[in-house]
């Protein structure tokens, strides 16, 4: 008979291996195309390029306008928050990955500034 704490040691194992095995799924592409709507509803596009820089973080450049926005972020399941700056302006953005067409779809605001823009990134 196999002893309990084996069993109980192999089902953690298991679950371990099967959760990392499901994080790994999800793939960011290296480029988007850039729409979304300012915090007053204002439209803007633009491009944006993705950085894996380990399993679960990764660098972001925008390219808005004549603009660079540049961030860092990190992914938790199909959700990516990335802060980031550019010119006088620092903020916050969290995005939710469509799993099947690789889309970000997320709100953004910029630090001591009321309210929040959208932004969909699509994969080019």
């Amino acid at each position: 008979m196999v002893p309990f704490k084996t069993i109980l040691a192999s089902l953690a194992l298991s679950c371990c291996l099967f959760g990392a095995a499901l994080a790994d799924t999800l793939k960011l592409a290296d480029g988007y195309s850039v729409s979304g709507t300012t915090v007053d509803g204002s439209p803007y596009s633009g491009a944006a390029e993705v950085a894996i820089t380990s399993g679960t973080t990764f660098e972001v450049t925008w390219r808005i306008g004549g603009a660079t926005y540049k961030g860092f972020g990190m992914r938790w399941d199909d959700v990516l928050a990335v802060s980031y700056a550019g010119g006088n302006v620092m903020g916050v953005a969290i995005y939710q990955v469509d799993k099947d067409s690789g889309v970000l779809n997320g709100r953004w605001t910029i630090a001591g500034q009321p309210g929040s823009g959208t932004e969909k990134l699509s994969p080019r």
